[in-house]
């Protein structure tokens, strides 16, 4: 990601975000994995599956938290393989 500094662009680096959002590696790197399984089967995704968009859309009841959300997305992943 690059944005504007003095005319010129400048490169973001993710060590960057991480200390902007208070952050470490692990947390930073799961972070990625979900967003990249929701890339993968969320809506408008090559591998568009509705209980993985319904998952991530559901408004009903408490929030689960990431780490729940994750562990789901994993699970999901492996038990359907493209």
């Amino acid at each position: 990601m690059t944005y504007p500094q003095n005319g010129a662009y400048k490169k973001i680096k993710k060590v960057e975000v991480m200390k902007a959002l208070g952050v470490g590696n692990t947390w930073f790197f799961e972070a990625n994995k979900a967003v990249g399984i929701v890339r993968k089967y969320g809506e408008g995704a090559t591998h568009q599956c509705q209980p993985v968009i319904d998952k991530i859309t559901s408004v009903d009841g408490e929030a689960e938290g990431s780490t729940k959300l994750l562990g789901w997305l994993k699970s999901w992943e492996m038990a359907h393989p493209v």
